[in-house]
């Protein structure tokens, strides 16, 4: 093994640091140098007095790879002298936004919590296991935020299968948790779907590597504003407007626009072939938690001195709370909500000519801490996270 300092490792009973340099090592090994391991098996062979490294080329001949090699120690910077205890965990920000939200910008404060929580028990927990998943770059050189879900997935794979590994060579059981707030959610049901290979089998499925999927404020079933809207019936536009308010608010992370004809946008809409698919293919052995918005406007109207009223859940805003709740063909083993109670109260009196209406309304963006682009910024969220991590 070849590392970052260009300094050769050999594995036998011990871990071997050669004076070789690389170069020699390949020429040695017979090997090409597009990777940085090779397997040797029992052509290597230390000297009785262990001072001199052989290896055997495929010729027959023996070379004295090293005469001065040192013993080394741990080659990694974390878990010299002890096992990981917690996972690594990728976190998956949403349609507009950054995978640097994750570490300074709004969506930070979570995973310093759980950095900070993490490392009170297993102190050499890395920087670098707290994930902030890149989309990576459409055909124009530009920042996918806004592009084809299947695709972002895909580079998914490379990332989990790498941290993994690293949880397994470090000691651990080689699982990964994921957490995926608003279109992060269906970015990690995609990577699971193109895990699985068919539903009737497990024999041909790949592993997913995946321990705990947290999807938070995840349009589990789709999102339409235009069916919200519909489903508004008769309540009164103020509310209409309020929840329109919210889409156009939700839909802007990090002042990047968002089109509505993006190929994200066509995906997320309920019953879209994506969302069909995603339906039919999932994986099982993990385990699932989903943490939504359910805000509740209640309408309150004095008529001739009557009290009318009615009660309506908005969701987030622009996740409805059934979609962000519930998974289809999924269980999840927890599905926790988040809500205020917002009230719109509406004083009609009757004038000779006219009728005078007098509505008092909150502003649901500033009003409720849950509305879908503040969702993921609450302590609450990110405490109960905390806690399905840890078992809690």
């Amino acid at each position: 093994v070849v590392d970052n300092q260009g300094s050769v490792y050999i594995q036998l009973d011990k871990l071997y640091k050669l004076n070789n340099s690389l170069d020699e090592v390949l020429f040695a090994f017979d090997l090409i140098p597009y990777g940085n391991s090779g397997s040797v098996g029992s052509s290597l062979t230390l000297s009785e007095d262990q001072t001199s490294l052989y290896f055997t080329t495929r010729d027959g001949t023996v070379l004295n790879l090293a005469t001065d090699y040192q013993e080394a120690g741990c080659i990694r910077d974390y878990y010299c002298d002890s096992t990981p205890k917690h996972h690594p965990i990728i976190f998956v920000h949403g349609l507009g936004g950054k995978d640097t939200d994750w570490l300074e910008g709004n969506k930070a404060g979570m995973r310093d919590l759980i950095l900070e929580e993490y490392r009170q028990d297993d102190p050499e927990f890395p920087d670098s296991w707290a994930y902030a998943y890149h989309y990576g770059y459409d055909n124009n050189g530009n920042y996918n935020y806004q592009g084809d879900i299947r695709q972002i997935a895909k580079g998914l794979q490379e990332d989990v299968a790498r941290l993994a590994k690293e949880s397994l060579d470090a000691g651990g059981d080689g699982q990964v948790d994921i957490v995926g707030f608003s279109l992060g959610g269906q970015i990690i049901r995609e990577y699971l779907a193109q895990m699985v290979r068919s539903m009737e089998t497990e024999e041909d499925d790949r592993p997913h590597h995946i321990a705990n999927a947290i999807i938070i404020a995840s349009p589990n079933k789709g999102s339409s504003y235009l069916e919200i809207k519909k489903s508004l019936g008769d309540i009164p536009n103020s509310i209409i407007s309020i929840v329109g308010d919210a889409v156009l608010y939700a839909t802007n992370d990090n002042n990047q626009p968002i089109a509505v004809n993006s190929t994200a946008m066509e995906q997320i809409r309920a019953n879209s072939s994506f969302m069909k698919r995603v339906e039919s293919r999932y994986a099982t052995d993990l385990n699932y938690y989903t943490l939504y918005g359910d805000i509740n406007v209640t309408q309150k109207m004095d008529l001739f001195g009557v009290s009318l009223g009615g009660k309506l859940s908005v969701g987030d805003g622009l996740v409805e709370a059934d979609s962000g709740k519930n998974i289809p063909g999924i269980t999840p083993n927890k599905q926790i909500p988040f809500g205020d109670q917002l009230t719109v109260e509406a004083k009609i009196k009757i004038k000779d000519t006219y009728a005078d209406v007098e509505i008092s309304q909150p502003n649901v963006l500033t009003a409720d801490r849950f509305i879908h682009k503040v969702f993921i910024e609450q302590p609450e969220v990110s405490q109960k996270v905390l806690e399905i991590l840890q078992g809690v």
